[in-house]
């Protein structure tokens, strides 16, 4: 994926990401949030070579790679909170 492209899909899904939050809509069975993690653990791996890419270069753009550091952050955060949920909580 192409660093422009990986840019602007970072910041199209940027509003969508904070409207849903982490954990999608209410009531996500198990599947869906399986499906979700993947999809976000692909994002994640796209961002980090997307980032990877960009630091190597001489002329880099600042802004677009903390951007994007910031994006994979926010993925990471994602998909924690997903995995939490598909974890039964255990009684102390």
């Amino acid at each position: 994926m192409g660093l422009a492209l990986l840019a602007s899909r970072s910041t199209s899904c940027r509003s969508a990401f904070l409207t849903v939050g982490a954990s999608g809509r209410p009531g996500m069975d198990s599947e869906e949030i399986k499906r979700r993690i993947v999809e976000l653990q692909v994002e994640h791996r796209d961002l980090d070579d997307a980032i990877a890419s960009l630091a190597q270069q001489t002329d880099m753009d600042e802004l677009t790679l903390r951007r994007l550091k910031k994006r994979k952050l926010q993925i990471k955060d994602a998909i924690v909170q997903l995995q939490m949920q598909l974890v039964p909580d255990i009684p102390a």
